[in-house]
């Protein structure tokens, strides 16, 4: 089997776009819940770290600033294992709470890389900006763990997208072997008919899809091509049984006159009796140049009445002669009324003809009803 054909394919190629239609639909499916997962994690931490704010602003306002400092300092003791952060900073800018290096370049909230200790790797933090008793408080959580949730989403859609094209693509493959397969087959059995095979027939499969529908039809027309085929060489045997004794006649007649005209005999009655055979050849020609008109033209040429009651009478009388010449008898048997057909006078003529030329009886009657 070709691969090529298989790849190009239409099953394949819709297929194709399918799978690219399903990468960009994953695609902006990943990138939507991206964002709000991303946004739904922040709102929490900003929950989250809210309290921290307000606790130390009411901490400055019940007890004084030396007691907000400090409970300041505890917090940045207990936040150091918890991936949390807090920073207290004088109105001159200098830090009094807190890791060094963490600079208050905003107000409110924002996202801002931190190092925390000496040669530790910056990390992202979700901070909060708040003044307090004049002072500038800087709480803060690291934002790993939403790292974390973010690349295991995009993660498991790339994993799903990617599994979920292959599926698509190993299905349109298939259902493009499948077809190709098919019509392979029908190409091959093609092949032999036009080899001259009137016996094969295109497969048809057990799915019964538009290709078994169509060799299904196609195998009808076959049937009927075959017989027409069968019909075209019978109709050739029969011609050429019809054609092989008046020319074989013909041949003797002229081998007669000529044998005659050589001794200085008359030939008169050989060129007679050949002239009657080559007439007999040219009735039969008519005769088949009358049917192929008739099947070219789809039956244009059946369109006379014919009563076959007169015509069987007058042939009756015509051929009483001839049987009565030969020690025969003839009987004529038709109808009192008329019985019309539709069809070629000629021909029909000629089927009485040789009905009559082949009904003979061993007893030297013949009768034709």
């Amino acid at each position: 089997m070709d691969r090529g054909n298989v790849f190009s394919g239409g099953a394949f190629r819709v297929t194709l776009y399918a799978t690219a239609v399903l990468v960009v639909l994953c695609s902006v499916i990943a990138f939507v819940g991206y964002r709000y997962i991303q946004d739904e994690q922040l709102l929490q931490l900003r929950t989250f770290l809210s309290p921290t704010a307000e606790g130390l602003r009411l901490e400055a306002a019940e007890n004084g600033v030396d007691e907000f400092i400090e409970q300041g300092q505890r917090l940045a003791k207990a936040f150091e294992q918890k991936a949390r952060l807090i920073a207290v900073y004088d109105s001159t800018g200098r830090q009094i709470v807190g890791s060094p290096g963490l600079v208050p370049d905003f107000e409110g909230w924002a996202i801002r890389p931190v190092a925390i200790g000496d040669g530790g790797e910056a990390e992202d933090y979700c901070m909060s900006a708040t003044d307090i008793a004049g002072m500038t408080v800087v709480v803060g959580a690291a934002l790993v763990s939403v790292h974390r949730i973010e690349n295991t989403l995009i993660r498991t859609l790339f994993s799903i997208t990617a599994f979920l094209a292959m599926i698509f693509i190993a299905l349109g493959y298939g259902t493009s072997r499948v077809v190709q397969s098919k019509l392979e087959g029908i190409e091959n059995a093609l092949e032999r008919v036009g080899d001259g095979d009137r016996d094969v027939r295109l497969p048809v499969f057990a799915a019964n899809d538009q290709i078994d529908r169509v060799a299904r039809r196609m195998n009808v027309h076959l049937d009927t091509f075959s017989g027409l085929m069968f019909a075209t060489k019978s109709s050739a045997a029969t011609i050429a049984h019809d054609l092989k004794r008046p020319l074989a006649r013909a041949l003797l007649g002229v081998d007669r006159a000529l044998a005659q005209a050589g001794t200085g005999a008359d030939p008169q009655a050989a060129l007679e009796d050949t002239r009657h055979e080559l007439a007999n050849l040219t009735r039969i020609f008519e005769t088949i140049l009358r049917i192929a008109r008739i099947d070219a033209g789809h039956g244009e040429g059946l369109k006379d009445t014919v009563d076959l009651a007169d015509l069987a009478r007058d042939l009756g009388e015509t051929f009483q002669v001839v049987a009565e010449e030969s020690g025969q008898s003839l009987t004529i048997t038709a109808p009192d009324g008329p019985a019309l057909v539709r069809g070629d006078a000629g021909m029909l003529s000629q089927m009485l003809v040789n009905l009559l030329h082949n009904c003979r009886i061993p007893d030297g009657s013949m009768a034709v009803s």
